[in-house]
């Protein structure tokens, strides 16, 4: 009789543990890997199919060109950059192939659901369950600055990890790079950047904690207005606030990039204002190309390059109102139209809960619609990436 009873008790836990442990299969399988993966591939996608022949029609002279891009979002997902992903626009062996010198990967630490492209409120946050769902540490679930520095350590592990990727912090670093790269193309390298001063968490003591893991630039709003300033897309769209014009005098202080994507008007005017050094718009659609609030007006993109600034032209939809490399194109070639060459730059937004035609590896048909459209090879220089470059060597502390 005891041991019947201690076989109906095996067999009571194990009837309980079984599918306890198949529960928790699924769960977690659903939750670090499945869904994740779905999201990505779902938002971060191309908006038409390359065979592998068309994926290299570049010219010639591309394989010489200094390719940079501004703003790549790939730290939010959950993946490394270390490998090729069968998802999303960018890592490193895809920058490689395009021949992409340099990238600069934007943290991402707020969004809200359902965004638009006209007004939003600060009322949710998206990220919240990416974080949940993809292992960030638990105190990243309340505290914005964790969520970033979670995202840095996944770009430094992966130059850990490799050896032909490199963080550039500073002029010198970006110097000893250029050596590098003078002697073997197969390299690539990347800076980091803030999306949204929110980031901060209202506590500008946490900026010196960002800068020292490696931050370079920063936007004071991302999608919805912050304690910094308003964005194009928040509800006020105010100016600087108080706050917001000590980060300013700090981000001056420490020779960090101000980045004005998704500023709204009074803050541009703003910075335009109070800081002496040159600003840049890291992903940005031109009105001039493609009417809507998001986009850049003429006289802000003039203001911008009489500062010396940058306009970093995106690669998606609602910045360009097309689907191809051609549209990208359209908007390159107004931004050099009304104030030269010398002031535009690629600023794709890959992976930035975007569709966009080309991803890194592809960057090449983007040279070549260049080309197409009677642009010098100097002036596909510059465009690609070397006025970033120089930007960079000016104004990197």
């Amino acid at each position: 009789m005891p041991v019947l009873n201690k076989n109906k008790k095996r067999l009571i836990i194990w009837s309980v543990a079984i599918p306890l442990f198949v529960l928790v299969f699924i769960y977690s399988f659903l939750r670090f890997v499945f869904i994740p993966y779905v999201i990505d591939v779902k938002i971060n996608g191309l908006e038409q199919y390359f065979s592998s022949q068309e994926a290299i029609q570049a010219p010639a002279f591309h394989k010489d060109l200094f390719i940079a891009d501004l703003h790549a979002d790939t730290l939010l997902w959950n993946r490394s950059i270390a490998e090729r992903s069968r998802s999303g626009h960018v890592d490193i062996p895809r920058l490689i192939e395009g021949n992409i010198a340099l990238q600069g990967f934007s943290i991402v630490t707020q969004a809200p659901r359902n965004i638009s492209i006209e007004k939003n409120a600060n009322t949710s946050d998206s990220i919240f369950w990416l974080a949940v769902f993809t292992g960030y540490p638990v105190k990243s679930f309340t505290h914005l600055s964790e969520r970033a520095l979670f995202q840095i350590n996944k770009l430094r592990q992966a130059a850990h990890e490799r050896d032909d990727f490199f963080i550039i912090t500073n002029h010198q670093e970006l110097e000893e790079y250029l050596k590098k790269r003078s002697i073997n193309k197969k390299i690539t390298a990347g800076w980091i950047s803030v999306e949204g001063a929110q980031a901060l968490d209202e506590d500008l003591t946490q900026l010196d904690r960002l800068f020292e893991a490696g931050v370079r630039m920063m936007s004071p709003a991302h999608l919805t207005d912050s304690k910094m300033s308003g964005s194009q897309q928040g509800l006020e769209k105010q100016g600087l606030t108080e706050l917001g014009k000590k980060w300013l005098k700090k981000m001056d202080e420490k020779k960090m990039i101000i980045d004005l994507a998704h500023a709204s008007t009074s803050t541009i005017d703003d910075v335009l204002e109070l800081s002496e050094r040159a600003p840049l718009v890291s992903h940005t659609g031109i009105k001039g190309a493609c009417d809507n609030n998001r986009n850049l007006t003429d006289l802000q993109i003039q203001k911008i390059a009489k500062k010396g600034g940058l306009i970093g032209i995106g690669f998606w939809s609602e910045a360009t109102c097309g689907s191809k490399v051609e549209d990208i194109v359209k908007s390159i070639l107004y931004v050099k139209n009304l104030v030269g060459v010398s002031f535009v730059a690629l600023g794709s937004d890959w992976d930035g809960y975007v569709r966009t035609p080309v991803d890194a590896a592809r960057i090449g048909l983007l040279t070549a619609k260049l080309a197409e459209a009677g642009l010098s090879q100097s002036e596909v220089s510059q465009i690609m990436g070397a006025n970033v470059l120089q930007f960079l060597l000016k104004n990197f502390p």
